[in-house]
C-alpha cells in the first residue's frame, strides 16, 4: 500500500496523474474564495486558510465573532507600519446602512470556514471598534493581488 502511494505522488508531482475536485465540491464551491471549494478528507471538510486568499477576495467578506454575531465587513487589508503587522479593515454598520465606525483586526485573529470568516475577538460588536481602533495614519495599504500570508512578521 504504501509503495502504491509512493507511486501515485510522483506521478502527480511528474504531471502524470492530475487530482481534481469532486462533483459535490465543484457544486457547493466556497463562496467568496477562488478555490474549486471545499475538499473532504475522512468526511471533514477542509478548505485552505485564509493566508492562502489574496487580499481582493477577503475584500468584501461579512466578519463575525465567535458567536456568530456580525461584526461588520472588510473593505482594506493594511499593514501596521511599526511592526508590519497585517490587519484587515472592518467597516462597522450602524442604523440605516452607515459606517458608524472602523476598527482594524489583526489578520492573526481571522479563520476561514465554509465561506465564513470569523474574528476571535473576544468582543461584540459595539465595542470591536473601541477596542481594535482604525487610525489611518499608522498603517499602509495593501494591494489587492498580495497573498495575505505573504504578509508581515
Amino acid at each position: 500500500m504504501v509503495g502504491q502511494l509512493g507511486i501515485a505522488v510522483a506521478a502527480v508531482a511528474a504531471g502524470l496523474l492530475t487530482l481534481t475536485a469532486t462533483e459535490r465540491d465543484r457544486e457547493h464551491p466556497v463562496e467568496g474564495y477562488g478555490a474549486p471549494g471545499v475538499t473532504q478528507q475522512g468526511g471533514i471538510d477542509i478548505e485552505p486558510p485564509i493566508r492562502a486568499m489574496r487580499v481582493d477576495e477577503l475584500i468584501g467578506h461579512q466578519v463575525e465573532n465567535q458567536f456568530g454575531d456580525p461584526l461588520g465587513e472588510v473593505t482594506a487589508v493594511v499593514l501596521d507600519r511599526k511592526n508590519g503587522r497585517p490587519y484587515a479593515v472592518l467597516a462597522i454598520i450602524g442604523a440605516f446602512d452607515v459606517i458608524e465606525a472602523e476598527a482594524a483586526v489583526p489578520l492573526d485573529d481571522l479563520t476561514l470556514f465554509r465561506g465564513t470568516v470569523t474574528a476571535d475577538t473576544g468582543v461584540d460588536w459595539p465595542e470591536v471598534a473601541s477596542h481594535y481602533p482604525y487610525e489611518p495614519g499608522r498603517f499602509t495599504a495593501v494591494h489587492n493581488h498580495h497573498l495575505l500570508g505573504e504578509l508581515g512578521d
